[in-house]
C-alpha cells in the first residue's frame, strides 16, 4: 500500500469516526442529527475534554489521599488537646463493659481451649494492626476520645448486632449516631460512648469517648470532610466542610431525622426481601416442589400404585414434580386415590 493510499484510508476512517461521534452527541442532546449544529458539536468536544481532565485530576487526588494509613485523614489536635497513638492502656480504659448475662465459667473454659487461644492471638494481632493504621487518640485533662477511620464495609451481622442508635449531630453532611446501650447500674466506672457515621458503603468514622458532647463535636468538626469525601471511589453529594450545622439542638434533630429515614429504608428493604419467602411458606402450591417432596411422592405412588395416603377420613393433595397431583381419601381402612394430570 502506497503512502497516498494509506493517507486516504486514515482520512476516511477519521471522517467516519467523527460522523459516528456527531450522531451520538446529537442523540445525547435530544436533537436530530441535522438539527445539531457545528457550534454545538464543537462545544460538546470542549465540554468532554474538560470533564475528562477533571476526572483525571480527581482520580489523582483520590490515589494520593488513599495512599498510606487511613488515619492520616483524621485531624490534628485542636487547641488544648494532645494527639497520640493507640495503646493497650486505651484498650482497657475504653473497653466495652462485659456482658453480665454471660456465664464466667463457660467463658473461662472456652478461653482455655488451645484452638481458642490461637484464634485469640491472631485476633489480637489483627486488632493491633488495625488500631495502628486507623486510630488517633485525643486527650485533654480527664477527657479522652479515640477517633477511627475505617475503610471497609460493615458486615450485615455486625450492623445487626449493634444496639439501637440515637442522633448525635449533623457534621460535615454526615448524620452521626450514638449507640443507645443501656447503662449498667453496677458499673463503677463510666461507660465509654460510641458515636459513628457511615460514608456510603466505603468507610466509617467512629469515636470511642469519655468526654462531653461539646468536646466530641469539636473533634468531629475538625475533620476535613472535603478531603475525606474526595478520597472515596464514589464521593457523596452533600458531604463537605460547609455542611456542618453549628447549633447543637438543630444538629441533633437533623441527625435524628436522617437516622430515622435510613432505618425506615433498611426495614422496607428487609421486608421486601422476606416477602417472597413468606408467600411461599403460606402457599406451598406456589413454591417450587423440592427434591425431598418428589422422593416421598414417588414412594407413595410405588406403594399405592399411584396413590398417596392421608389420615383416617382425611383428604390430601400431593404435588408431583410436573405440577399434577393425586387426591386420596380413606374408606374403612382402605385408601382410594385418583390421579389428576
Amino acid at each position: 500500500m502506497s503512502r497516498l493510499q494509506f493517507g486516504g484510508f486514515c482520512l476516511i476512517a477519521a471522517i467516519a469516526a467523527v460522523g459516528v461521534d456527531y450522531v451520538n452527541q446529537s442523540r445525547l442532546a435530544g436533537d436530530r442529527p441535522g438539527g445539531f449544529g457545528p457550534g454545538a458539536y464543537a462545544a460538546s468536544i470542549g465540554t468532554r475534554f474538560v470533564g475528562f481532565r477533571q476526572a483525571q485530576e480527581a482520580e489523582a487526588i483520590r490515589r494520593t489521599l488513599r495512599a498510606g494509613e487511613p488515619r492520616k485523614l483524621l485531624p490534628e489536635a485542636p487547641e488544648g488537646w494532645q494527639r497520640r497513638d493507640w495503646t493497650e492502656a486505651d484498650a482497657a480504659r475504653l473497653a466495652s463493659p462485659p456482658d453480665r448475662r454471660a456465664d464466667p465459667a463457660l467463658a473461662g473454659a472456652i478461653r482455655a481451649e488451645p484452638a481458642a487461644q490461637i484464634l485469640s492471638r491472631i485476633d489480637a494481632a489483627a486488632t493491633a494492626r488495625d488500631n495502628g493504621r486507623e486510630v488517633h487518640v485525643y486527650e485533654r485533662g480527664e477527657e479522652i476520645v479515640a477517633l477511627r477511620l475505617t475503610r471497609r464495609a460493615t458486615a450485615p451481622e455486625e450492623a445487626a448486632a449493634r444496639p439501637p442508635a440515637r442522633g448525635f449531630a449533623m457534621i460535615g453532611g454526615l448524620a452521626f449516631a450514638e449507640s443507645a446501650a443501656a447503662p449498667d447500674p453496677a458499673a463503677a466506672d463510666p461507660v465509654p460512648r460510641r458515636i459513628s457515621a457511615r460514608l456510603g458503603e466505603e468507610a466509617e468514622i467512629s469515636a470511642l469517648a469519655l468526654a462531653t458532647d461539646a468536646s466530641i463535636r469539636t473533634l468531629l468538626a475538625a475533620i476535613d470532610y472535603d478531603r475525606l469525601n474526595a478520597s472515596l471511589d464514589h464521593p457523596l453529594a452533600g458531604v463537605g466542610n460547609d455542611a456542618t450545622v453549628p447549633d447543637p439542638e438543630q444538629s441533633r434533630a437533623l441527625a435524628e431525622a436522617a437516622i430515622a429515614r435510613a432505618d425506615g429504608a433498611q426495614t422496607g428493604a428487609a421486608q421486601s426481601a422476606s416477602a417472597p419467602a413468606a408467600s411461599a411458606a403460606a402457599d406451598p402450591a406456589a413454591a417450587p416442589p423440592s427434591a425431598i417432596g418428589g422422593v416421598f411422592t414417588t414412594l407413595a405412588r410405588l406403594i399405592t400404585g399411584g396413590s398417596a395416603t392421608g389420615g383416617s377420613g382425611a383428604e390430601v393433595q400431593i404435588n408431583r414434580r410436573g405440577g399434577s397431583g393425586s387426591k386420596c381419601s380413606s374408606d374403612r381402612g382402605f385408601k382410594r386415590c385418583s390421579l389428576s394430570d
